[in-house]
């Protein structure tokens, strides 16, 4: 029971964050939108550390970094995606294929077996998906590229959650935190990255 609660909350947190994350790409660029979240997320881990007991191993460290790799390319095609398209169509798809990847990933990898009302439960979140989404995105003209950018950001979220579940369990809050940490030196190379490129192409046309 304790899960489910922790399961829900998490989806209610991760909701709200989407929405605000949404509305804040369209208002100012994308890699300033990540690296605000990255670093509130950061704070959160760190201070999780203080509750949760946690152990650094190189399991961890390596779940960890993989984790924060894909989780870096899904963040920013998520905010690309919501600003490029409709939130309310682009947020349940990438919702749906973070949802179903580590299912799938569960079942035929790990061989996990699901009993009856877990599928019921899927398969709900699939058709509740659908409903929002599905039908919509076949009568209303998105840009393929949102479409990929979400197709690509749901992929990505999945990877990252399945290196998260498959670092030890005695690791804790561990892997998350280097999650984190690797996002921001990655945002912080994009953000040089991209002021050279301005300043160069700045410096041709002048």
């Amino acid at each position: 029971m304790l899960a489910i609660l922790a399961a829900f909350g998490s989806a209610l947190c991760f909701g709200a964050s989407d929405f605000i994350g949404g509305i804040a790409s369209r208002r100012a660029p994308v890699v300033a939108v990540t690296a605000l979240t990255y670093i509130t997320a950061t704070v959160a881990y760190a201070v999780s550390f203080l509750i949760v007991p946690s152990q650094w191993s190189i399991a961890s460290l390596g779940y960890g970094l993989g984790a924060g790799l894909t989780a870096i390319f899904g963040m920013v095609g998520f905010y690309a995606a919501l600003a490029s398209g409709p939130i309310a169509l682009m947020s349940p798809l990438i919702a749906l294929i973070q949802t179903l990847l580590p299912v799938l990933y569960g079942v035929i990898v790990l061989r996990e077996q699901l009993q009856l009302h877990h599928w019921a439960g899927i398969a709900l979140a699939m058709l509740a998906a659908w409903m929002i989404s599905g039908a919509r995105l076949a009568a209303t003209r998105i840009p393929a590229r949102s479409v990929l950018l979400a197709i690509m950001a749901g992929s990505m979220f999945a990877t990252s959650l399945i290196f998260l579940d498959s670092s030890p369990a005695e690791s804790g809050m561990t892997p998350g935190f280097v999650e984190m940490v690797l996002g921001m030196l990655l945002l912080g190379l994009l953000a040089i990255g991209a002021s050279r490129h301005r300043r160069h192409r700045c410096q041709t046309s002048g």
